[in-house]
């Protein structure tokens, strides 16, 4: 039931405390009707009318309150709510700061839909129709400040799990409060709550003690596929407790990414740049297919899993822990305090490397670790794998957990480059190290799936058994690119290859289908950038 104050105590939901503020919502209604209830509620904040019941899109409620109260009273027969896009506030300008909004238990509450004058108003797309819930209650933050704004935007304490909000802006939340209760969690407040948050955009939320993006003091929320933006006050995500999070990212919170207090989530494929700093205290957190660019990580009396994570100039400091790492990428990266315990992974300092087993210290060959713009820790750098680093199919298989089935692209995992020998351990194939697994596009469809090794059907003009497109300007198929592989490609170079020949038994200096690398029918000064870093690290 949304409810002016976050009280975190799964007793508040009695008949009182629904009444209040369903009365407040009603007041809110532009016309007093009747809703037609049905399993699908419609918001729409300029919705034509006339009857404002969210039957559907032209009537649609204009408060997402309303929907809320008649969703909790409806008796389970509203399972979902759809919003379309635009800005919507628990209460109206110079309202009550404690409104917030609230999930209901059993409902999926959805933005992002194109609404009322769209060809077809259920469209959707949470980046096209972006749906914004808002505690700036005057919408006046840019000219007069937050002080009139919602101490907490949305409130899911001591929801289940089939509370359900997806695809939403949440922004504008100040806890500046004075008491527990008012001064974390601005974006969202969870005591006792196990939420699902799917698709959302945490942005521009405040507090002035803890999480002013997402405070969780206890329960275990969900998140998946998520951003905590530009908090300020403090860190975008506090935890103690419990919560998973699935595929988030944090960036450009000044006060530090995501702080745990004796809390044990466990993060997957998520991402922390630039300054995000992330710390640990006497907590048990587990970090997988986790991106760390340019970022801090603090662990004080904790016990922290890195596995399959990549750490690219980030600063690891530990106190009273002894962090284990593994299947990991660790370069550019200083280390202090208590030494780690790293296997299977690629980390620049030759002593650790020796320390541990099945180590390398060898150039892991990032695609472009510093990207376009040539500074570490922002948005474009590029952490994959090149073609011949070490790190492809070294690490461990078994320390992986088998639900764990794609990198932190979401492609494939334990994928098999027969170019590169299996250094790895475990059951085959080997798993790469870092968060990304490596990817070829073999059979040239422009998918990269485990088709391009299994089911390649680009040619394999050197009858080694390899698709062409996977071997790597290995021209003459003797499984290293030499001056042999030198001279059969200039032998292609000096005019266009139309049709490029592929005529067994193998002649390379007539196999052009190899080195035309981009498939374009000639092979150019592009192709020659492909084979001469083909070259150097043979």
């Amino acid at each position: 039931m949304p409810t002016l104050r976050p009280i975190p105590s799964k007793t508040r939901r009695t008949m009182c405390s629904a009444v209040m503020p369903l009365l407040m919502m009603r007041s809110m209604a532009p016309v007093a009707a009747e809703p037609v209830i049905g399993p699908i509620l419609y918001v729409e904040d300029d919705a034509p009318g006339p009857l404002h019941d969210g039957s559907d899109w032209n009537n649609a409620y204009v408060s997402l309150q309303q929907a809320l109260g008649a969703a909790f009273f409806s008796n389970g027969m509203v399972t979902e709510i759809r919003v379309a896009q635009g800005v919507y506030t628990p209460v109206p300008a110079d309202g009550d700061r404690r409104a917030t909004f609230e999930l209901i238990d059993g409902v999926e509450t959805r933005g992002g839909y194109a609404g009322v004058g769209a060809a077809d108003p259920n469209d959707r797309d949470a980046d096209a129709y972006e749906t914004i819930l808002s505690g700036d209650l005057n919408r006046d933050d840019a000219k007069v400040g937050t002080g009139e704004n919602c101490y907490h935007v949305l409130t899911t304490s001591a929801n289940d799990a089939t509370a359900i909000l997806d695809g939403f802006t949440i922004t504008g939340g100040n806890a500046d409060g004075d008491t527990p209760l008012h001064d974390r969690g601005g974006g969202m407040f969870n005591v006792d709550g196990i939420p699902s948050i799917r698709n959302c955009v945490f942005r521009a939320n405040a507090a002035v003690d803890r999480g002013s993006g997402i405070y969780v003091g206890s329960g275990n929320p969900k998140l998946t596929h998520c951003a905590i933006v530009a908090s300020t006050g403090s860190e975008g995500m506090y935890i103690s407790g419990g919560a998973s999070l699935m595929d988030c990212t944090f960036r450009d919170n000044p006060e530090g990414g995501l702080s745990v207090r004796y809390g044990s989530p466990r993060l997957v494929s998520c991402t922390f740049h630039g300054d995000e700093a992330v710390s640990v205290f006497r907590g048990g957190s587990a970090l997988v297919n986790c991106v760390f660019s340019g970022a801090g990580l603090t662990l004080t009396e904790s016990a922290v899993t890195l596995t399959n994570c990549t750490l690219h100039a980030t600063e690891i400091h530990s106190e009273l822990s002894m962090p284990r790492i593994v299947n990991c990428i660790v370069w550019g990266t200083s280390i202090t305090g208590v030494t780690p315990i790293v296997d299977y992974s690629c980390i620049e300092d030759p002593l650790l490397a020796a320390a541990g087993v099945g180590n390398t210290n060898d150039d892991p060959r990032f695609t472009d670790a510093n990207g376009f713009d040539g500074i570490i820790g922002t948005l474009d750098d590029d952490l994959r794998l090149r073609s011949g680093s070490p790190c492809i199919d070294a690490g461990d298989s078994d320390a992986i957990d088998l639900e764990v089935t794609s990198d932190r692209d979401g492609a494939q995992r334990f994928v098999d480059d027969p170019t590169e020998e299996d250094t790895g351990v475990g059951p085959a194939p080997a798993v790469d190290m870092g968060a990304y697994e490596y990817q070829a596009d073999c059979n040239d469809n422009g998918i990269i799936d485990s088709m391009d090794i299994t089911d390649a059907t680009s040619l394999d003009c050197n009858i080694n058994g390899i698709p062409d497109a996977c071997d790597g300007m290995d021209i003459d198929g003797d499984a290293d690119i030499d001056l042999d592989d030198y001279d059969a490609f200039t032998a292609c170079a000096t005019g266009p290859c139309a049709q490029p020949p592929c005529v067994p038994p193998l002649f390379s200096d007539l196999c052009c289908a190899i080195a035309d690398s981009d498939s374009d029918g000639d092979v150019d000064v592009r192709e020659f950038g492909v084979f001469q870093a083909a070259f150097d690290r043979e």
